[in-house]
């Protein structure tokens, strides 16, 4: 079937309900339910699209979802009715102010579903917002971001790369004047994007450091206490949250791997297409980076992971 000709025939916001698969997002609504201590209505959780695709302040969006018959119909709300319009206008200012970080993860998984199909948002302002069709050679480099991974020899070699200096270049890195750190032997980075502490070139005795406790916090609301290796991904038979990833396509099926140790949490990049960043800085491919204090994770442009530190007394 030709969807381009299809889309290019139906409104707007017909062709987003048409084009959207609304259950797949349910754990990133959640997690906004869970940061709130409140039920989300499915309205509420369209009203943030409708304000980001037209450029809205939150009053002129409150005062379309009142007057304009398509934002209702897309919204589910009667079109002659407007007994709810308290309780969503409530509802989405305590979204926004309580779950940013949630809603905005909930936006990008939306348009991430769209692009993967081979479609972007043309942004509206008072005038209508469009879906677009994408180049093909895009959306083939998007499809190939979403499917890559374990299927081939080649990803899975280069699944299990990391950066190590090998005998004898830490000595010859030194001798050029180049600046490197490096914790037990991996190269760590050159300028990295955080002060790594100790300058030691391999980490202090077990027993001269703290117990490190280490908490990540997910996109989605919850937090787990990080005891043990942790492996990030869309593929279920690599990561235990697979099926909470799924919304983020730009996610590669094998993306990355955190570590703890005593001197902090290894953060490591498999060779992912879409990248690793710590605090927005990317980490070379296949290279593992030790991370000393709280962190901002991001797996690719949207997946963002909370990382908090601190030493047992």
């Amino acid at each position: 079937m030709d969807m381009s000709n299809k889309v290019s025939r139906e409104p707007f916001l017909a062709q987003v309900d048409r084009l959207i698969d609304w259950g797949v997002l349910d754990p990133l609504v959640q997690a906004i339910a869970e940061r709130v201590r409140a039920e989300v209505p499915p309205a509420v959780v369209r009203m943030s699209l409708l304000a980001r695709w037209y450029g809205m302040s939150e009053s002129e969006l409150l005062e379309a979802c009142r007057d304009r018959i398509s934002f209702r119909r897309f919204l589910g709300l009667p079109i002659d009715n407007g007994a709810d319009n308290v309780a969503l206008a409530e509802s989405y200012r305590r979204n926004a102010s309580q779950a940013p970080m949630e809603s905005q993860s909930l936006v990008h998984a939306v348009e991430a579903q769209l692009l993967a199909k081979g479609y972007a948002i043309r942004p509206g302002l008072y005038s209508e917002a469009a879906v677009v069709a994408i180049s093909p050679e895009t959306h083939r480099a998007n499809a190939d971001s979403t499917t890559e991974g374990a299927g081939s020899p080649v990803n899975d070699a280069r699944a299990h790369e990391t950066a190590f200096f090998q005998p004898g270049e830490l000595a010859d890195l030194l001798k050029q004047g180049e600046s490197a750190y490096v914790r037990g032997g991996a190269r760590v980075a050159t300028n990295p994007p955080y002060n790594p502490g100790a300058t030691e070139l391999t980490p202090p005795p077990v027993r001269e450091v703290a117990p490190l406790e280490a908490e990540v916090e997910w996109p989605w609301g919850d937090t787990m206490n990080l005891t043990d290796r942790l492996t990030i991904g869309r593929d279920h038979q690599f990561c235990p949250f697979a099926s909470e990833l799924q919304p983020y396509l730009h996610v590669s099926r094998r993306h990355a791997e955190l570590t703890p140790c005593p001197e902090g949490v290894w953060v490591r990049d498999l060779r992912s297409r879409n990248g690793t960043f710590v605090n927005d800085e990317e980490l070379p491919k296949g290279q593992a980076y030790l991370v000393e204090t709280d962190a901002r994770l991001r797996f690719g442009p949207h997946c963002v992971l909370q990382l908090r530190l601190k030493r047992s007394n």
